[in-house]
């Protein structure tokens, strides 16, 4: 296995949801290899703490409190990313919000949020940080999709949507990116095991279905997008499911017909046990 390790050394590198589970295990590897480190985030006290945490590893740190969620902030993001370190070297874009609910229930502030976080934030910052890479040919960038964008999972339309959309123009924009020397790498991790994920563990208990340790998923994150791999979905059966989601979507929405009655029940609070 090619590890990671010295692709990133002391670079300028661009970091959203670096103060996740995934993110943190992230930026804490590159504050390791000396990285300038430019962290975004809505929630200032995590940003501090970030902060301290990377210098504390022999990285720098610039923490830039916007919310990604808001349209045409980024921008302005990047703008004071290069004021403070220069140049972009790599970007690992990796901020994403998980609306588990049915349709009718999930509210129209809710969709817009999930919908400008998870696809039209990367999208725009693709657009700027790959604009500023072209005067240097030559950069880095890694999105996180999901398997979610990749398989119908019930009850998380709205993410799906998302997410699918952000593989898709992953897949139309690296060909264009390739001609000016910018790499684009698109990551589908499948359930990571952070705070969110762990109230529905018993969902993926029932289902049987592996839960990832944000150590996994880092790694991978970084070794992929230092090979300058194209699309990594993460889990054997998972790779499997994509493909026969375009093969047969049919049977695909059969299979995961016992997946939508567990959630519908955990979403209202029944047993999904047989009477």
């Amino acid at each position: 296995m090619i590890e990671s390790a010295g692709a990133f050394a002391g670079r300028h590198v661009f970091m959203t949801g670096a103060t996740g589970g995934i993110g943190s295990v992230v930026a804490g590897k590159l504050a390791r290899e000396g990285c300038r480190i430019s962290a975004v985030g809505r929630n200032k006290q995590r940003l501090a703490d970030l902060e301290e945490f990377i210098e504390n590893l022999g990285g720098k740190c610039r923490t830039i409190h916007v919310d990604l969620a808001e349209t045409d902030v980024a921008e302005g993001a990047v703008d004071a990313a290069e004021a403070s370190f220069g140049p972009i070297d790599s970007a690992f874009l990796l901020a994403g919000s998980f609306p588990l609910s049915r349709i009718e229930a999930i509210s129209e502030e809710r969709i817009a949020s999930a919908i400008s976080l998870n696809l039209v934030s990367p999208i725009q910052l693709i657009r700027r940080i790959a604009s500023s890479m072209a005067s240097k040919r030559g950069g880095k960038i890694c999105v996180t999709s999901s398997v979610a964008g990749l398989l119908p999972m019930p009850y998380l339309s709205v993410y799906s949507a998302a997410k699918s959309g952000l593989a898709m123009f992953c897949r139309s924009a690296r060909p264009e990116l390739r001609d000016i020397g910018v790499s684009l790498t698109c990551v589908a991790p499948r359930a990571v095991d952070t705070r969110f994920i762990s109230a529905l563990r018993p969902i993926y208990d029932r289902l049987g279905w592996a839960i990832d340790s944000p150590e996994t998923v880092a790694e991978i994150i970084l070794r992929s997008t230092a090979l300058g791999k194209n699309l990594v979905i993460i889990g054997g059966i998972e790779r499997f499911g994509a493909a026969l989601s375009w093969i047969s979507p049919d049977i695909t929405e059969r299979i995961l017909e016992s997946m939508r009655r567990i959630i519908g029940n955990f979403l209202d609070g029944k047993s999904d046990e047989p009477d």
